[in-house]
């Protein structure tokens, strides 16, 4: 899908929303452009509405500043940052991101998804189509609240297949068409064009969500990364003498990085075995290990 003009109004919108919420919290002034070098926007480059979202969000925030979302070349592959599992820098297995999903749903999907039979239902009853695949109990044929759901494994983890992702396909379009403003009876066929009665269509997609995505095994490997290039910025600002020393001591360290493209802040994590995936990092005073590179558009 491609960002349209609407979806650029409502994220600049937001991002004036975000502003304001960060102003009234101290963390920028109410008005003008902000200090140079104290804020930075990198964005994931895999397709292109992010960085076009990212810089819609960041002219919200600062109108006529000119400021400018970084990403990754999209020539290159995947963002390491935002897609650390699909480019094998965390390694996720595929047994122990089964166990955790299982355990995520009380050990079985299916039982899971029921808690979302009403949403399915109706959902079925805007679709009216029926299907002969991942039936539960064999059924012959059935609706999309009857959709079986199974645990898949590849190369970059596991994904759950059945009703749940195909009612998080159909709830996502149905908001989609409600938020770039369709007529009512084009929105799920006139059937569900209010907050009112949208709104429980997308439990099914919350719920799919929570077990395919916020597991501590699978968040930890997708997001640790990030987590830890927001810690070593973060650090930067609390800790600047101690940050700069940083700076300096990993310029040295490693020669092969460009001194743009390091902030090299060092921070504390728990264990000494900690990896770069595991997810538990915070910051400290005291430290002991060092973030990874930060990214640069150099």
């Amino acid at each position: 899908g491609e960002l349209t003009e609407r979806g650029i109004s409502l994220l600049t919108t937001l991002g004036g929303y975000y502003r304001q919420s960060y102003a009234a919290a101290g963390l920028l002034p109410e008005k003008g452009c902000p200090e140079a070098g104290t804020v930075a926007a990198w964005a994931d480059n895999v397709v292109r509405r992010v960085p076009l979202s990212a810089q819609a969000l960041l002219d919200g925030m600062f109108p006529g500043c000119g400021l400018q979302t970084g990403f990754a070349p999209q020539d290159k592959g995947p963002d390491p940052l935002f897609n650390p599992v699909e480019v094998g820098l965390c390694k996720l297995s595929v047994p122990k991101a089964s166990a955790a999903i299982l355990k995520a749903a009380r050990g079985s999907l299916d039982q899971a998804a029921r808690s979302e039979r009403a949403s399915l239902k109706a959902m079925q009853d805007i679709l009216q189509v029926r299907s002969g695949t991942r039936c539960v109990n064999d059924a012959p044929s059935c609706g999309i609240e009857d959709f079986g759901n199974v645990l898949e494994g590849g190369k970059t983890g596991v994904t759950i297949e059945g009703g749940l992702k195909s009612a998080t396909t159909v709830g996502e379009n149905f908001l989609l068409q409600y938020i770039q403003g369709f007529p009512e009876k084009d929105v799920a066929w006139g059937d569900a064009a209010t907050p009112e009665t949208l709104s429980p269509l997308l439990g099914p997609r919350n719920l799919y969500l929570r077990l395919s995505r916020q597991p501590p095994y699978i968040a930890a490997r997708n997001g640790s990364p990030l987590a830890r290039a927001l810690l070593a910025a973060l650090r930067w600002m609390m800790f600047p003498r101690q940050a700069m020393q940083a700076r300096h001591r990993a310029r040295h360290r490693a020669p092969a990085a460009s001194p743009r493209s390091w902030a090299a802040i060092r921070i504390w994590r728990r264990s000494p075995a900690c990896s770069a995936c595991s997810g538990r990092c915070r910051i400290s005073r005291t430290s002991s290990r060092w973030a990874a590179p930060w990214p640069s558009s150099a």
